[in-house]
């Protein structure tokens, strides 16, 4: 795919996610995570199944900014939201079918909230300083990242060659890429013939390709060289979906 068709298919993610709003949090204690009723959150008629809330979907923080949460079967959520101090390693969590929608914990204590409303599905997120019984913290339009690109959406674990430590990259929906190395860790990517093609800003240029598993294979260029050539580095890394502590696993989920 050339640049200019990946583009064209992000954008419309882009502009769908954008739209939220912030709102004035009601004063309270602290987060009340466990144990406490969403009373803006509708219930439906119908028994809604968890499995047709998994995988990829695109929200937006509080600048408008677009990032993914990936939910996996069994409980575990793993986003590429990457401002905070974890960097490109996310933000993890579990969860679990709530209302009419589902509800993600968060390990920073925010938590979002996926929903069907009348205009379509819906974001609704409160800080880990709202409680839950006033008014959410932002809203929004919550988007199903397309099934294109959703593979290599997410953070990714890969090792070092020379001393075999983990540094981790993050592939966000609007084109941004992170990185936990060392120098400029924030790059751009297109879709390139089914690979991720991030160019970062050190002048690095890596290609990101899923294959099975939830795995990706990565190639890795130095800055001035001409990716015609052979790679300087190839290896390959995992999709992180684990690291959620036991209490906050959903009761009867296997481990992830």
């Amino acid at each position: 795919m050339n640049t200019s068709l990946a583009i064209a298919l992000l954008l419309p993610l882009l502009a769908a996610a954008a739209p939220r709003q912030e709102t004035t949090p009601a004063p309270g204690r602290g987060p009340t995570l466990s144990g406490a009723a969403l009373t803006t959150l509708p219930r439906g008629g119908e028994e809604v199944l968890a499995s047709a809330f998994e995988g990829v979907w695109t929200l937006g923080d509080a600048m408008n900014h677009a990032f993914d949460v990936v939910l996996f079967p069994g409980g575990a959520a793993r986003s590429n939201w990457s401002k905070g101090p974890e960097g490109a390693r996310g933000e993890w969590g579990r969860w679990r079918v709530w209302g009419n929608g589902v509800r993600i914990d968060y390990d920073n204590g925010w938590l979002d909230v996926i929903r069907y409303g009348p205009a379509g599905f819906e974001q609704v997120s409160y800080s880990p300083d709202t409680t839950l019984s006033g008014p959410p913290s932002m809203t929004g339009k919550a988007v199903r990242a397309p099934q294109e690109i959703a593979p290599l959406l997410g953070v990714f674990e890969l090792r070092k060659e020379q001393d075999n430590t983990a540094f981790f990259v993050s592939v966000l929906s609007s084109g941004l890429a992170y990185k936990t190395l060392e120098g400029l860790p924030m790059g751009t990517w297109t879709l390139e013939d089914g690979a991720a093609v991030i160019r970062w800003a050190d002048g690095w240029v890596d290609a990101f390709r899923p294959i099975e598993g939830g795995r990706v294979s990565q190639r890795s260029w130095r800055p001035g060289s001409s990716l015609e050539g052979a790679p300087d580095a190839e290896r390959s890394g995992r999709r992180l979906r684990d690291g959620i502590p036991g209490p906050l696993r959903p009761a009867g989920s296997p481990a992830p």
